[in-house]
């Protein structure tokens, strides 16, 4: 009659199997020696047991095979079977010292242990034992068990990992297939305080602080508090050459973004960076092609792609834009519109200040005007001179000159050159020193300053057409009649037959009967 089997076994060290979901690295509770490194903690543990054969206890050499299990009467086996062949057994007792079923074996699911056994060695087949064993956890490792709580009142860090592995190693290791997952989950439920959802620091000079990939969000960071200064995300970085915040999309092609920020309120900062040097830096490191520094968008009919603000009221500049670049394709600052009823480039300026400045330290000009690649249509040029392709058009009607006059003069008065070689208003009827009259409104003016104005100095029309001040005291005055100063103070009036030489200011353009009035004259010196 065949023996019957039984069997008792148990683990040492059990705590081992809820702890190497990931192979981890032995620490003391303080820093370790320079140049000691510490011995990694393998997969393998310990099995004892007591095999009795007819209820007696076995004694002998035996061989076991051990395979490890997902259920206690499944067929879906964990890892592979491990045999231990001469096995001394006394009295009934065996110690297996090193079984190892691999890294990914124990992840937190149960486990249950199957046990085949042949006595003596090497004689026979393999008799399976029955039932499988479930493999349980000693009571402090099933704190790591999937969906565990770890929580306490400890003064420093409620759980600490340290792999301190001289390369490729993780402290914590997140990891989910979720569509709506997170590798690694942080929250801080204090209201109020400096508390972090994740806190990442790193030591290396090439290192990260928090360093998270992913198909879609690398790392999202999400501060839930409606009020108060808060942060998705805060990097902090204590290098001189260091990133508080460092994103990089490493796609060849497609729509990345090495950081993207967005902020759903009317008020909000999709990103938002302060520095005492670039508040916000963009670098497009690409040699070729339309390649961005700093892109903006805006989706609202009355937003800004960009908008730069310098707070500073003593200076400083909105939007800064410096290139090295040469000709047209370096431009240190491109605008472009592409709708068709739409405007390039629009200042707007509140104060008493010009709202745009061009400053050329060069030879070069200072604006340029194309109607297309190659068609110059105007030029303004360093030196002060201005070219056009065409002509220039202007609701004035008159060509004038800045002449220094006495105080007092109006517009469409007749003038004359006083003694004093000053501008002043005529007194008398077929004046001889009679020059013109007082443009009101000049399309050009010559001897104006670049900047400021002529003091003590009016506009003298000298070609074109000009109101100006008329008197019908040498009777009613007709559309072409030759005019003349009259005796009304700073009025014209009608030159009559023959006019003294030197003394007509133009020809009437309108007709005045009777009094005073004013009245549109072509200019015509003679």
């Amino acid at each position: 009659m065949k023996n019957k089997w039984t069997f008792v076994g148990g683990l040492v060290m059990v705590a081992l199997l809820a702890l190497t979901v990931r192979a981890g690295q032995a620490q003391g509770p303080g820093p370790q020696e320079v140049g000691i490194q510490a011995d990694l903690v393998g997969t393998a543990f310990t099995y004892q047991g007591q095999l009795k054969s007819g209820g007696s206890p076995v004694n002998g050499t035996c061989d076991f095979e051990f395979s490890l299990w997902n259920s206690a009467g499944g067929d879906l086996q964990v890892g592979t079977t491990q045999t231990k062949s001469n096995v001394t057994v006394s009295n009934g007792l065996f110690t297996i010292p090193d079984l190892d079923f691999g890294n990914n074996a124990f992840t937190g699911d149960a486990r249950w242990l199957q046990i085949a056994v042949r006595c003596p060695a090497g004689s026979g087949s393999y008799t399976t034992l029955s039932p499988r064993q479930a493999l349980t956890a000693a009571p402090y490792a099933l704190s790591l068990r999937p969906g565990a709580v770890v929580e306490g009142g400890a003064p420093g860090a409620g759980l600490r990992v340290s792999n301190t592995a001289p390369t490729g190693a993780y402290g914590v290791w997140g990891e989910s297939v979720s569509t709506y997952g997170f590798g690694v989950y942080g929250y801080a439920s204090a209201a109020s305080g400096y508390a972090h959802g994740v806190f990442g620091r790193s030591a290396s000079t090439g290192g990260s602080g928090v360093y998270g990939t992913a198909p879609a969000l690398g790392v999202f960071g999400w501060a839930i508090a409606t009020s108060g200064t808060t942060y998705g995300l805060y990097g902090v970085s204590d290098s001189t050459d260091g990133r508080g915040v460092y994103g990089q999309a490493s796609a060849a092609s497609g729509t990345t973004y090495g950081v993207y920020g967005s902020s759903t309120s009317t008020d909000g900062r999709g990103v938002y960076g302060t520095a005492p040097s670039f508040g916000v830096y963009g670098h497009a490191s690409a040699t070729s092609g339309g390649a961005t520094g700093v892109f903006g968008q805006s989706d609202s009919s009355s937003g800004w792609g960009v908008y730069g603000y310098a707070y500073h009221t003593g200076g400083g500049h909105g939007v800064y834009a410096q290139s090295r670049g040469p000709a047209e394709g370096g431009a240190a600052l491109y605008a472009l519109n592409s709708h068709s009823g739409g405007i390039a480039m629009w200042g707007q300026n509140n104060s008493t200040d010009s709202t745009l400045v061009l400053v050329n330290q060069g030879s070069g000009d200072l604006i340029k005007a194309f109607i297309s690649a190659g068609e110059l249509r105007f030029r303004f040029q360093n030196d002060g001179w201005a070219r056009a392709d065409g002509g220039w058009t202007t609701p004035a009607s008159d060509m004038a000159e800045m002449l220094p006059a006495v105080p007092g003069l109006e517009p469409g008065d007749v003038l004359i050159i006083g003694a004093d070689g000053k501008l002043a208003r005529s007194t008398q009827a077929y004046q001889p020193t009679v020059v013109g009259v007082y443009s009101t409104r000049p399309g050009f003016v010559g001897g104006q300053p670049v900047d400021g104005e002529a003091e003590g100095h009016i506009p003298l029309a000298v070609v074109g057409v000009v109101p100006v001040k008329a008197s019908a005291e040498n009777g009613p005055i007709q559309p072409g009649d030759l005019l003349v100063a009259s005796a009304t103070p700073g009025h014209a009036m009608r030159a009559g037959v023959n006019p003294p030489q030197g003394t007509v200011i133009g020809k009437a353009l309108e007709g005045l009967e009777e009094g005073a009035g004013v009245i549109q004259m072509l200019v015509v010196l003679q």
